[in-house]
């Protein structure tokens, strides 16, 4: 499950009522809710690097019945994901790297980085922020899910870009002093109530 995403500013009143819906909704969802901030390299001289803030939280969607036995159930989660770029340079998501840990401590990892987030590498202007919503399922009850976004500083100059488009910053080697993690701090899914998304016989 996926949906798009927005990159926008703060700069009128529609984005300050927005920013204020936004917090209002995650301070009703503190205890699945995951903040975390990372330091942003400078560039090309900058003293001041400033930082990327990831905010995650997770709502339970249902359980997807794919038996006549519980065995094989899974239990639906969407999460939503704001990035707000506090730093001083444009900065551009290029992959993502998830942990999601299910009620039994098995792990399971997802490792993309050099496809984005759905479908996008998206380039965040300073003081901007970009948000988008996926989906993730369990065969547990609970579970918690952390990770990283891979991402690079890039110039003013660069666009957005989409799965396909070509990213000069998806070919800079791993260790190029450009490129840095953003950290997503651990958020927990918690499945509630007896919520059907669909039932296969």
């Amino acid at each position: 499950m996926r949906r798009g995403f927005r990159a926008g500013g703060n700069s009128d009143l529609d984005g300050v009522l927005r920013d204020l819906q936004w917090i209002a909704e995650m301070m009703g969802r503190m205890d699945r809710t995951g903040v975390a901030c990372s330091m942003v390299p400078s560039d090309e001289g900058r003293d001041d690097e400033g930082t990327v803030r990831t905010i995650v939280s997770s709502s339970y969607l249902g359980k997807h019945m794919r038996g006549a036995t519980d065995t094989n159930d899974k239990y639906m989660f969407i999460y939503r994901v704001r990035i707000d770029n506090l730093s001083e340079s444009c900065v551009q998501l290029l992959g993502r790297d998830w942990k999601i840990v299910n009620e039994e401590g098995e792990v399971e990892e997802v490792n993309s980085p050099n496809t984005g987030v759905v479908g996008h590498l998206p380039v965040i202007p300073p003081g901007r922020s970009f948000e988008y919503m996926s989906g993730v399922e369990l065969g547990t009850t609970r579970g918690t899910m952390f990770g990283h976004f891979i991402m690079a500083v890039v110039k003013d100059s660069v666009p957005s870009a989409v799965v396909g488009d070509r990213a000069e910053a998806l070919g800079w080697d791993e260790n190029d002093p450009k490129r840095f993690c953003a950290d997503v701090a651990p958020f927990p899914l918690i499945a509630e109530g007896d919520r059907l998304v669909s039932e296969k016989q």
